[in-house]
């Protein structure tokens, strides 16, 4: 991993040596104050003495093109200018490089190496100027504690921040919290990620959540990965959030209605939860327009299918992979109450008793996709069951089901098989209808496939 290094090794420079900036570079890191006063001194340097090189004939807007093409790196920016006189005019120029902040705080035990982070930081603020910055920090060491004048350059880089990542494998809890600049008032703040890569592997009870409580009136982006998140119901910073991903390994009942508490107009959720989904209490959105829910681990049970209500969900895509210790029930009212007026459709379990019944429901369904975990596709009850259901009208009220229904796509090994044929008939069924079905796909099954593209030209 790259990291800010100037370390004492500035202290031991040759100021009138004439070793390379490779050399240089190589030996004290990817960036010190010394290279720079080097440079801007006039000292000899090897790219600006090979006057034929090709490169110094590019005017000044291309090469600045270039430096913001190159993928952001500690040091990135005062590498750049610790290059040549002409690259560093370039570059002291340029807001945008400047802006663009990456940081690795490690090796903070030492006092001089956080002065040294600290002025890193800071020079990166006042290069920016007026511009809003794009950081990315890394803070993994244990054992160590953040002086304040290293806090005040991460809490001013913050405040700053149109984008903000961060990337820890500590924990939320510490006595001594390195992240508490999280807590404060970030104006400009449009996107964040944070990014807890700690071990999956400890029980509930040993885990650490991070209590959210932004302050971030024009916050659109929100992503966490981690162990657990908490939200402060009570709290209204980052009301504005539209698109939120959340992958965790636990989630109580109360975190999932407090998320659309602190993000009243969310439109777009990811959600991935290494648990059973649980809410304590109604869970209601008219905002949420579409999403992503995956359970590797997990199920639903009756109360939460009783408690999710998204009358606007428009796209849904749903991974639940032990599927088959789900009841009828919570299938129908999961798919009633979450699911009702979805135009698409992506189911990646296995069909199990209840949800031909469950999607009769969707009477706005356009398009379906169904995903079976088990492979091959059998000729299983509800497989066939579903089939038999999309195709062939109530015999009472003669009213379909899946009015809209314009597509279906299914991944699964299908055989010749009685699931197979009634997808012919269902494809012959429904292609005469007000709506009719256009497009049936099947994979691994180029008979099948031809026989349906035959049916519905």
């Amino acid at each position: 991993m790259s990291s800010f290094n100037a370390g004492s090794a500035d202290a031991r420079a040759d100021t009138n040596s004439p070793r390379t900036v490779n050399d240089e570079t190589e030996r004290i890191g990817p960036w010190s104050a010394l290279q720079e006063a080097r440079v801007s001194a006039g000292a000899p340097q090897t790219v600006a003495r090979e006057k034929r090189n090709l490169i110094i004939r590019l005017p000044d807007e291309l090469l600045s093109a270039i430096f913001l093409a190159v993928p952001n790196a500690v040091g990135h920016a005062f590498a750049l200018a610790g290059t040549c006189k002409w690259w560093r005019a370039v570059a002291l120029s340029m807001r945008h490089l400047w802006a663009r902040v990456s940081c690795v705080l490690e090796g903070t035990v030492d006092f001089a190496a956080q002065g040294r982070l600290a002025e890193y930081l800071r020079t990166h603020l006042a290069r920016a100027g007026s511009i809003l910055l794009d950081a990315r920090i890394e803070y993994s060491c244990e054992g160590t504690w953040l002086l304040g004048d290293l806090r005040a350059a991460l809490l001013a880089v913050w405040q700053r921040s149109e984008k903000f990542e961060l990337v820890t494998s500590l924990e939320f809890d510490r006595d001594d919290d390195p992240f508490d600049f999280l807590r404060a008032h970030a104006p400009h703040l449009v996107d964040l990620r944070v990014d807890q890569t700690i071990s999956m592997q400890l029980d509930s009870d040993d885990r650490a959540a991070l209590e959210l409580a932004l302050r971030a009136p024009k916050l659109k982006k929100f992503s966490f990965g981690g162990a657990m998140l908490v939200f402060d119901p009570d709290f209204d910073g980052a009301a504005a959030v539209v698109e939120a991903e959340v992958l965790v390994d636990f989630l109580d009942g109360d975190s999932l209605p407090d998320l659309f508490a602190c993000f009243p107009h969310l439109e777009k959720l990811h959600l991935f939860m290494s648990c059973d989904l649980l809410a304590n209490s109604v869970v209601h959105s008219d905002r949420l327009l579409a999403m992503r829910l995956q359970l590797p681990s997990g199920t639903i049970n009756q109360t939460t299918a009783d408690a999710l209500r998204f009358p606007s969900l428009l796209a849904a895509y749903v991974h639940i992979m032990e599927s088959h210790t789900l009841k009828p029930d919570v299938i129908r009212s999961f798919m009633s109450n979450a699911l009702g007026n979805v135009l698409k459709l992506h189911l990646h379990f296995d069909l199990v008793p209840g949800f031909a019944e469950g999607i009769a429901v969707c009477t706005r369904l356009r398009h379906l996709v169904l995903r079976s975990i088990l492979i091959p596709i059998t000729d299983a009850d509800e497989p066939v069951a579903l089939v038999e259901a999309l195709g062939s009208a109530d015999r009472l009220s003669g009213s379909w089901p899946c009015p809209q229904l314009e597509t279906i796509t299914i991944y699964g090994k299908i055989a010749e098989s009685v699931f197979a044929q009634k997808l012919v008939a269902l494809a012959e069924a429904r292609r005469a209808l007000p709506v009719p079905i256009t497009r049936i796909e099947v994979e691994g099954f180029d008979a099948l496939q031809m026989r349906l593209n035959e049916i519905l030209g």
